[in-house]
């Protein structure tokens, strides 16, 4: 089994345990991180404070940005199938991106703007 822990000061722990007994801990180091999904296997998508929408891969260890913006993210959300993502931004903004576009050019929408 595995679990996992976002945490305000900067890091994402990615825990594999059998029977109460930890077998490896996976960290993230980033800005605080807000709100996290676990949309697939090996993927974790994360949203920080800095307005940046991360994602882990917990196989290689490694993690990189799927977007940025200037505000907040506040929540974070997947789709049905796990192929994408939906988040929402302190100023108002919310981001659609699928991970797997199936051809349609558009991995990255924003569905609303900033309020004000």
């Amino acid at each position: 089994m595995a679990g996992y822990l976002g945490c305000s000061d900067s890091v994402i722990n990615v825990l594999t345990y059998i029977n109460g007994v930890i077998l490896s801990i996976i960290s993230f180091l980033q800005s605080a991180v807000i709100c996290l999904q676990w949309p697939a296997e090996y993927i974790i998508v994360f949203g920080l404070a800095e307005g940046k929408v991360r994602l882990a891969n917990t196989k290689t260890n490694k993690s990189s940005t799927i977007y940025g913006t200037d505000s907040y993210v506040v929540s974070l959300t997947t789709n049905c199938s796990g192929k994408g993502i939906l988040s929402g931004h302190a100023d108002g903004t919310i981001v659609r991106y699928f991970f797997d576009d199936e051809g349609s050019g558009e991995s990255q929408v924003r569905i609303m703007g900033a309020l004000g």
